[in-house]
């Protein structure tokens, strides 16, 4: 009993802030002068950085001493009020990238796990938040895209989208269905259960970065094997490949419900183009 006590406070106190960096290098077959590196991040949870603002401001320093060409946020920004985000504006507008800061909504980023008064209250809530990405120098995409200035890549943008309870946001045609077959994608989705829409009809999406699951939080990563307390079925964690298409599914930053991780840092996910 005394030992589990330890290692929980030790993933309360420690372990959620004990920020790792993986990175993965994977192969385009494309032309690229040169490579290129995204910074994907996910699952930030702001609210559960309130108090800890050093915490916050050394993860944005570790974030750019990568000095990533793109940085690709990944949803859930936020647990559930906009407002929670106005303090670390001022952090999230020193992240810097050479082809900038992109970023997709995740389940929690709607306001859907509270009781508004009204839905006017819900969508001003919403509307905030997405005022508060412009203040930050983020660019939201939400069922869009964009194409690199520089480099023969498009990163696109799905609205969250996810199995029963939670809500489902996306506009798959008019995300996707503008995008050359032969363009070389890269999908932020948040939920990672959509990569088999993605496999079956979009063969222009080679990554899918996705968030989410937080690694379930206890577990072991070591690079090769992974597992968690949860058993959890795939895909949860890591690199998942079928034919020339690849789903990314990062640890994410922040906690959900309980804020501990062992095991399953909170990851900043470093993704070399070649």
């Amino acid at each position: 009993g005394i030992t589990v006590f330890i290692l929980l406070l030790s993933g309360l106190y420690w372990g959620r802030f004990n920020f790792i960096i993986k990175e993965e290098v994977i192969a385009t077959k494309r032309s690229l002068a040169t490579p290129i590196k995204i910074a994907f991040v996910s699952d930030l949870h702001l609210g559960q950085y309130h108090g800890h603002e050093k915490q916050f401001e050394k993860l944005i320093k570790l974030i750019n001493s990568q000095h990533p060409d793109l940085i690709l946020l990944g949803g859930d920004i936020i647990c559930c009020f906009a407002e929670e985000m106005l303090p670390f504006i001022p952090y999230l507008q020193r992240l810097h990238a050479r082809y900038g800061v992109y970023a997709v909504h995740g389940n929690h980023d709607y306001g859907d796990y509270f009781w508004w008064k009204n839905s006017n209250e819900k969508q001003w809530n919403h509307a905030m938040l997405e005022y508060y990405y412009q203040l930050a120098g983020i660019k939201l995409l939400n069922n869009d895209w964009v194409k690199i200035t520089g480099v023969d890549i498009v990163v696109a943008g799905i609205e969250n989208c996810g199995k029963p309870p939670f809500g489902c946001y996306a506009d798959w045609q008019k995300t996707l269905e503008s995008i050359a077959p032969d363009q070389y994608t890269i999908l932020l989705a948040h939920d990672p259960w959509n990569w088999d829409r993605v496999v079956e009809q979009y063969p222009q999406v080679k990554l899918t970065l996705s968030g989410h699951t937080h690694a379930y939080q206890f577990g072991i990563d070591n690079g090769h094997n992974r597992w968690s307390l949860f058993f959890p079925k795939k895909p949860w964690c890591g690199m998942y490949a079928q034919k020339d298409q690849i789903l990314y599914i990062s640890h994410g930053v922040g906690s959900a419900m309980f804020s501990a991780r062992l095991g399953m840092w909170p990851e900043i996910s470093i993704i070399i183009l070649r």
